[in-house]
């Protein structure tokens, strides 16, 4: 199991670095990180159909997909079915 967790941080870390990050440096606005499974990096419960807010280069918000407002001028990056792993 610990070996699934390895792999799984890997692939989150790519699906941020070649997701998140290129589309967080192509826009102006608010980013609204929409769907997909939030590792929050410090061993937390992983959380399902998560959404994250981010304005300017700090996460504005965290919460679950249809409970979680979202700016009305937000770029919103679909996730659904990767992961997502702040700060990397």
């Amino acid at each position: 199991m610990h070996r699934l967790g390895q792999i799984l941080f890997c692939l989150g870390t790519v699906v941020w670095i070649l997701g998140g990050s290129a589309a967080h440096a192509q826009q102006a606005g608010p980013l609204v990180i929409d769907g997909g499974t939030l590792i929050d990096g410090n061993g937390g419960t992983p959380i399902a159909d998560a959404v994250v807010v981010i304005q300017g280069n700090k996460i504005a918000t965290v919460g679950r997909k249809g409970q979680t407002n979202y700016p009305a001028n937000a770029q919103v990056i679909g996730a659904d079915g990767k992961f997502i792993v702040p700060g990397l």
